[in-house]
């Protein structure tokens, strides 16, 4: 067992917030201890790094817990040694799972360097992998766009048909009814015989 760490923490990670439990002490002292939550929010995150410097926490312990550990990690990097610990080596099996349990299990074992750190590379590496990473997905982006343009064009065409369609429906439509409604007007005339009678009447009123 290597030399106990005075003043550490443990974090355990949730996606909205997060659970640290601070413990300090010497070596042959009863640790004090202390658990706060802060929101995974930068402000959150800021609170949090502020606090484990007023604390003067040396050492920090975290699970590498899908990505969640990421933006925690970047900022405490350069303040704190962070020891990002693989989740199966640090599994708490004794009792009722609990977020504020995980975080004391995590503080107690990195107190007494119980825990392995998994590598993580140097932050010139990280941003080169982040760069080519985003510039695959840029690319396959692209290229996924162009083949949709082609199902596009398809579908403005069908779109063209169907409404040019219902247009001619509509103008079918419309002329049937100009046609019932002119008929309608043919059956209400008067008689062909009785033309020259309405003309000679409508005459005297001019």
């Amino acid at each position: 067992m290597g030399k106990l760490i005075e003043r550490c923490a443990g974090i355990d990670i949730g996606k909205r917030f997060l659970l640290c439990y601070v413990m300090t002490g010497a070596a042959h002292e009863e640790p004090r201890s202390e658990t706060r939550r802060f929101d995974t929010t930068v402000p959150g995150l800021e609170r949090l790094r502020n606090w484990l410097n007023d604390e003067h926490v040396t050492d920090v312990v975290m699970e590498s817990t899908g990505s969640y550990w990421i933006p925690i990690f970047n900022l405490l990097e350069g303040h704190i040694t962070v020891v990002l610990a693989n989740p199966e080596e640090v599994k708490n099996r004794k009792g009722h799972k609990t977020d504020r349990k995980d975080a004391e299990h995590l503080a107690d074992l990195l107190r007494h360097n119980h825990v392995r750190s998994s590598y993580i590379p140097a932050e010139p590496v990280r941003q080169l992998r982040d760069l080519t990473r985003r510039r695959v997905q840029l690319t396959q982006q692209n290229a996924g766009e162009r083949e949709p343009s082609l199902h596009l064009r398809y579908s403005q065409r069908e779109n063209s048909i169907l409404l040019w369609n219902v247009s001619l429906r509509k103008q079918a439509f419309a002329l049937r009814t100009r046609i019932v409604s002119a008929m309608a007007i043919y059956r209400q005339l008067p008689p062909f015989h009785q033309y020259d009678s309405i003309s000679s009447a409508a005459r005297k009123f001019y």
